[in-house]
Parts: C-alpha cells; sequence; structure tokens
C-alpha cells in the first residue's frame, strides 16, 4: 500500500472509529433511539391530557386512543418498562402498524414522519454512510484484533483506546449494526423539569444554560409531576390529600406528590378544600 493510500485508509478509519458511538443509540434493534422518544411523546400526552395521576390510567388512555392496531394496557405498559424505565427485555420491539399509529396520535403522518422531525442527520452520520461497506468491515476486523491483543497498530487505534472504548468491557463487534459501546445502553442519570415533568438526559448532554440539571431520582421522575387540576380531578382518597401545590405569583400550582416546586424550590403544602374551592371551582 503506497504512502498516499495508507493516509487515506487512516483517515477514513478515524473518521469511521470516531462515529462508531452511534451505534449505542440502538441496544435493542434498529430504531430504538427513535421509538424510545416516541413512547416519552406518548406518555406525556396520556399525562397531560387525561388529567390522570396514575400509570395505569396512562396505559388505559393510550390503549383506547390507538384504536387501529388496540394494543392492550398490558402491552402499554411493557413498552413503559422497556423504553422509559429501562427494562430491555421486558417487550419486543412494537410493530410497524403500532407506531405508526402512535405517530399519527401525535400529529404526524407516519412514524418516518416523526423520524424527520425529531432526528437531524448529523455529520458523523453522513460521513459513515459515504464508507464503503467492505472497508467498514476491515476497519471493524482490525479493532477486534487489536483489542483482542491488547495492542494497537497505530496511532488512530491508541486514541480509540484512550477515549475510553478498550477497558471498559465492550462486547466484542459481532457486525457494524451489533456494536453495543461502553455499557451497551446509553448513560442516563441526570434529569431536568421540562414543563411539567421530569426529563432524563445524560449528565454531559449541553441544554438551555438557564436550565438546572440535577441527578437521577427515580422516585421523582416516576412519580413527581405538575397536575393541571380540574373539578373532575382527585384530590383526596380515604379523607388524605393526594395533591400538593404550591403559590406561584399569587397563583396555586398542583403536584402529585410532596416535595419542593422543581423552579423556585418552595416548599409544597397539602391541598385543602378552601384551595380548590376558590382557584379550581371557582366559588365565592
Amino acid at each position: 500500500m503506497c504512502l498516499k493510500s495508507v493516509g487515506l485508509y487512516h483517515s477514513k478509519k478515524q473518521k469511521f472509529m470516531n462515529i462508531l458511538h452511534l451505534e449505542n443509540d440502538n441496544p435493542e434493534g434498529i430504531n430504538y433511539r427513535e421509538i424510545k422518544k416516541l413512547i416519552i411523546q406518548a406518555f406525556e400526552k396520556a399525562r397531560s391530557e387525561s388529567k390522570r395521576n396514575s400509570k395505569p390510567g396512562w396505559y388505559a388512555y393510550i390503549s383506547d386512543n390507538l384504536k387501529s392496531t388496540s394494543p392492550s394496557e398490558r402491552t402499554m405498559e411493557r413498552y413503559y418498562k422497556k423504553y422509559i424505565d429501562g427494562k430491555l427485555d421486558e417487550i419486543g420491539q412494537p410493530k410497524e402498524d403500532i407506531i405508526d399509529e402512535i405517530s399519527k396520535w401525535l400529529g404526524y403522518e407516519n412514524f418516518a414522519d416523526f423520524c424527520r422531525k425529531n432526528f437531524q442527520e448529523t455529520n458523523d452520520e453522513k460521513e459513515k454512510k459515504n464508507i464503503p461497506q467492505k472497508e467498514k468491515k476491515e476497519i471493524i476486523t482490525e479493532v477486534e484484533e487489536e483489542r483482542k491483543f491488547g495492542f494497537s497498530s497505530n496511532k488512530t487505534s491508541n486514541n480509540y483506546i484512550k477515549g475510553g472504548l478498550v477497558g471498559l468491557g465492550i462486547a466484542v463487534i459481532a457486525g457494524l449494526g451489533s456494536y453495543l459501546g461502553v455499557n451497551g445502553k446509553n448513560s442516563i442519570d441526570c434529569m431536568y423539569w421540562d414543563n411539567n415533568h421530569y426529563t432524563k438526559i445524560d449528565c454531559n448532554e449541553k441544554i438551555d444554560p438557564e436550565t438546572t440539571i440535577i441527578p437521577y431520582n427515580e422516585q421523582l421522575f416516576k412519580y413527581f409531576f405538575k397536575i393541571e387540576a380540574t373539578d373532575t380531578t382527585t384530590f383526596f382518597k380515604a379523607g388524605e390529600a393526594v395533591v400538593w401545590y404550591v403559590k406561584v405569583d399569587g397563583e396555586p400550582e398542583f403536584f402529585s406528590t410532596d416535595g419542593k416546586h422543581p423552579i423556585n424550590g418552595k416548599e409544597l403544602k397539602k391541598v385543602t378544600p378552601y384551595i380548590i374551592e376558590k382557584y379550581v371551582l371557582k366559588t365565592k
């Protein structure tokens, strides 16, 4: 191989190895990342529209609205556990007709339209497409050998190893589509307040600098969210308040459980009949 060809090969190898992490988005089949976002948006809509304060209520609400495919409440529960709780072995990937119908329910033409409008192709992804399949296989084979024997044959591989991808228990690449990455799944261990609920996020991800990112708390993530209180909201069970509130600019904001206001940090209070009558029922 002439010097020019060697340089070209390693240049392509560097680009390709820099984007291998993109495969991490799919720890469970094709379009895992996209389907995960679709499911999250579906449950956000169910939580907002149904006014229900429990996951079983959301399962039922989505099931009732997907009339064509008719997924059961149990199926929606398993999708929740898989894509939101991260229990990847809970259930297989949804069928195409289900994800298409969920996409339409969310206001898109179909799942392809959802993907186009929610995921912008990156320069890395474009580069990946421009590397011929034969060269991809050659590069992967070389990386496998370097890992197997614990050394690297060139500077590019040394940089790759320094990046932390070797020595962290990565599974051997069985093919480009099955490359798993550092932990076999996205590392999400932080969250932030997103309008009316907490959303998971990678701690290193950059978002609006005015948004506060906090360590992931499973209880807050699953059970703490803002409620749009109406005259049909269940405020008490067995005589005990099950809704909390705090006043912001003179008006109460209602929440599903006890704690502090996610923005101003004020302690929440148990809702009272007086607050309900004055601000929800609007009685004098």
